[in-house]
């Protein structure tokens, strides 16, 4: 695992230690990132395990295109821009991933559409679908999770 996934393990466990509710059949919460690359898509329990690390970055990305998020300011570099962010699209990449993470889990408890964006990411990693009252219907949970992390070359894409 990447050492972003740390992050990602952490509110895993935070989120099953605090025993948070959640949707049914979903079931935990953490930061977005990716993992190495592997010719086929893991198994089982693993395949929720690898999409609840991108799904939190799925859901985000849903909610700013339906603008049911707006981008987030104050959160620049140097260069005056957010490194994970260009205009409302995520462009998550293993150099802006602790970035982007640091900010998520900021937002962790935010409702978006009547849940908070950690339930639509616990269904999204459950379910392997978009969740249509964020995402609309027009795009697959992989194909979102291609264009989120098409500059990461190392992603995996579990959907």
């Amino acid at each position: 695992m990447r050492s972003w996934n740390a992050l990602a393990a952490a509110a895993l466990i935070a989120g099953l230690a605090a025993g948070c509710s959640s949707s049914p059949g979903s079931s935990s919460t953490s930061a977005p990132t990716s993992s190495p690359t592997s010719t086929s898509p893991p198994t089982g329990a693993d395949v929720t395990a690898e999409r609840l690390t991108d799904a939190g970055a799925l859901i985000v990305q849903c909610a700013l295109t339906k603008g049911l998020m707006k981008p987030p300011t104050g959160l620049v570099t140097p260069s005056g821009e957010t490194p994970w962010l260009k205009g409302t699209k995520l462009v998550i990449t293993a150099a802006n991933a602790g970035t982007f993470n640091d900010w998520y889990s900021g937002i962790i408890g935010t409702t978006i559409a009547g849940e908070e964006i950690e339930q639509w990411a616990e269904q999204i990693a459950s379910s392997g679908k978009l969740p249509a009252a964020v995402c609309g219907t027009s795009m697959t949970a992989s194909e979102l999770q291609k264009q989120v992390f098409a500059n990461d070359p190392a992603a995996a894409n579990p959907w």
